[in-house]
Formats: C-alpha cells, sequence, structure tokens
C-alpha cells in the first residue's frame, strides 16, 4: 500500500508541476504581445512528424525551479514567499476590481435552452474530476515535516488555514469571471486576463497577467518542491534504489532526487498537453487521497503490534533497545562491538516501545543529573 500510494504521490506531484509549467508560456505570450513576440527558443513549435506542439519555455522554467530547490529549503521559502504574496495581492484585486465593474456595468447574463446544467451531470462529473488538480499543493505541507520546528502543532494549522484561504480566494474570483463574461466566451488559455480586457480594461489584464505568471510559478515550486522529499522516504523505507536517499550535508537537500524530478518534469512539460496532463494528475491525486484515508481508517482499528514499522524506524528501535538491555546487562555497547549488531529480529517491533522509552528516560536523568 504505502509503495502504491509514494507512487500515485510521485503522479501527482511531477506530473502537476509539468502542468503548471505548460500554462505559464501562454501568459508570457499575452504579456509580451502576443505568441509571435516571443524568441524563438521560448514559444511553442508543433512538430509534425511526431504530431505534438513542444514548449521550451516550460522546460526552461522547471530547470530554473530546480536549480533553486537545490540552494537550500530557506532560499526556496524565501522565493516561494514573494511569488505567493504576489499571488494572492493578484487574487484580491480580480476580486474587489471585477467585483466593481461588474456591479457597474451589469452581470453576464445566460440565456441557454439546456438550463442550470450544458453539458449534463456527466460533464459537472468530469469538471469536479478536473478540479482536483486545483487542491494537489495542501498535503505538500506535510512531505516538509522533517523542516518544521513543531510538526505536530504547525503541519495541522498550516494545511487547514491554507486549504480555507485558497478555497475561499477560487469560489470568489470564479464568481467575479463568470459574471463578467459567460464561461462560452472565455479565452481557454488566459480567462482572467481577457475577461478585464474585453470590458475594455487592458490595464488590468497585464496586472492580471503578471499575477497570473507568478501563481503558476508558485505552484511549480509547491510541486516539485515535496516530490525529492517523497523519493527519500521511499528510499529510506527500501521502496525505492538508496541513489534517492542522498542529502547534501551543507544544504540538507537530496540533490539526486530534486535533479530527477525537475528532469522528469521538464521532458513531460516540453512534450505532452496541459490537458492530458491535468488527467493523469487529477487521476494521481484522487488516487492517493482515497487510498490514505483508507489506511487510516484501518490503522485505527488494527492492534498496535501488528503495524509494520518501516525499516529505518525498525533499525532506529531496535538500536535503541539493544543500548537498554545492554545498559541493563552492565555492558557497554561502544566497548562491546562483538554485542553491538545483535538483536532479535523475531520479536514484534511494538513490543520493544516501552523497552526504549524507558532508555530514553534513563538517558535524560542521567544528562540532567
Amino acid at each position: 500500500v504505502a509503495w502504491l500510494i509514494g507512487w500515485a504521490l510521485i503522479l501527482e506531484y511531477t506530473i502537476g508541476g509539468a502542468a503548471v509549467a505548460r500554462g505559464i508560456s501562454p501568459n508570457l505570450a499575452l504579456l509580451f504581445g502576443g505568441e509571435d513576440s516571443l524568441p524563438i527558443f521560448l514559444s511553442r513549435q508543433y512538430i509534425p512528424g511526431l504530431d505534438v506542439v513542444v514548449d521550451p519555455c516550460a522546460a526552461i522554467l522547471v530547470f530554473i525551479v530546480t536549480g533553486l530547490l537545490c540552494v537550500g529549503i530557506k532560499e526556496s521559502t524565501f522565493a516561494q514567499g514573494i511569488v505567493t504574496t504576489a499571488n494572492v495581492c493578484a487574487m484580491i484585486f480580480v476580486i474587489v476590481a471585477g467585483g466593481y465593474l461588474g456591479y457597474n456595468t451589469g452581470w453576464a447574463g445566460y440565456k441557454l435552452p439546456t438550463g442550470y446544467f450544458p453539458f449534463g451531470v456527466d460533464g459537472m462529473l468530469a469538471g469536479s474530476a478536473t478540479v482536483f488538480f486545483a487542491y494537489i499543493g495542501f498535503d505538500s505541507v506535510a512531505s516538509t515535516a522533517e523542516e518544521v520546528k513543531n510538526p505536530q502543532r504547525d503541519l495541522p494549522l498550516g494545511i487547514a488555514t491554507a486549504l480555507s484561504i485558497c478555497c475561499g480566494l477560487y469560489m470568489l474570483v470564479s464568481i467575479v469571471i463568470v459574471g463578467l463574461v459567460p464561461y462560452y466566451a472565455m479565452d481557454p488559455d488566459t480567462p482572467i486576463s481577457s475577461a478585464f480586457a474585453s470590458h475594455g480594461m487592458q490595464w488590468a489584464a497585464y496586472i492580471i497577467t503578471i499575477g497570473a505568471v507568478t501563481a503558476l510559478c508558485s505552484t511549480l515550486m509547491g510541486s516539485l518542491l515535496p516530490q525529492p522529499r517523497i523519493l527519500l522516504a521511499m528510499a529510506r523505507d527500501g521502496l525505492l534504489p538508496s541513489f534517492f536517499s542522498d542529502v547534501n550535508k551543507s544544504s540538507q537537500v537530496p540533490i539526486k532526487s530534486t535533479l530527477a524530478t525537475g528532469l522528469v518534469a521538464a521532458t513531460l512539460s516540453f512534450f505532452m498537453d496541459v490537458s492530458q496532463l491535468a488527467g493523469m494528475v487529477s487521476v494521481g491525486t484522487l488516487l492517493a487521497f482515497t487510498m490514505v484515508a483508507i489506511s487510516v481508517l484501518i490503522l485505527r482499528y488494527v492492534p498496535p503490534d501488528e503495524v509494520p514499522f518501516p525499516s529505518s524506524l525498525q533499525e532506529s528501535i531496535d538500536s535503541v533497545t539493544l543500548r537498554y538491555s545492554q545498559r541493563i546487562s552492565g555492558k557497554n555497547p561502544e566497548t562491546n562491538p562483538e554485542t553491538s549488531t545483535f538483536v532479535d529480529s523475531s520479536q514484534p517491533l511494538l513490543s520493544n516501545k516501552n523497552v526504549a522509552v524507558d532508555c530514553l528516560i534513563i538517558e535524560k536523568q542521567e544528562a540532567q543529573a
């Protein structure tokens, strides 16, 4: 189950980052005056033999973000904070300016013979499945648990706060935009900026385009940041080769995992279309969330001594248990190498938890003395 969930998260983050990178180039083209205004090495090109549209700009942006993530978690967090602040400011601008514009000009009317569900229930379900793609970022907070000082308090608070704010902003922006322009008249590549441009507010379209670029960059960083940590955790548990468990001593960043993630995401963003990538991301996201929820419910009612620990945690518990048993028997593990590697692996892992806790209490009391 852990292996399947890990690969579902890989599908979610890596392909999600590629899909986000693929959506940046149309906004950059709009910002600089159109698709033809971009340099040849940044503009999209159609390859007749392969029947695909390649996007060099998306691949270059993925490599830039990957290089930034390799520098360190502090630098990545600082850059993420800047682009996230710009993103939130742009969304607030859309809500305020769009609401004022819609109040003065009147909300767009909808006269459709099909009624409230123009595409039927099937279309609604297909759209809701794609909406999963908009909420894949909140679980990435949990993957940074090792860098958090107080994860028991900070992780639930961060996830709940981020999800609530994002959900509220998404709903308000959606209400404003569909009120300015009917959904069937929107530009699928740049819906928000084109909605303001259709009302003669070209200056606002430029501001929104800049905000859209920063928002996509923030989402791209949020997709590529947790993926190397997932590869690291899976490698530590023996689910992946040990190659992915290497951590740089100076920056404390899994460089190899980060580079591998960036290379795969850049390749996907270079060749594949956004709609194809978004569909794959939604499948991976739904699979990961469902399996995690079911696993948590199962673990809630499984006896503690039947819960298997990962190999990395097993080694830690066995090491603490061995030190405790040697301390009780009067032996020093540092001076007796012959017994320092002996572990009775036939016993259940959780049967030693009280011994491990007692050992930690004894060490704490000795340190205080």
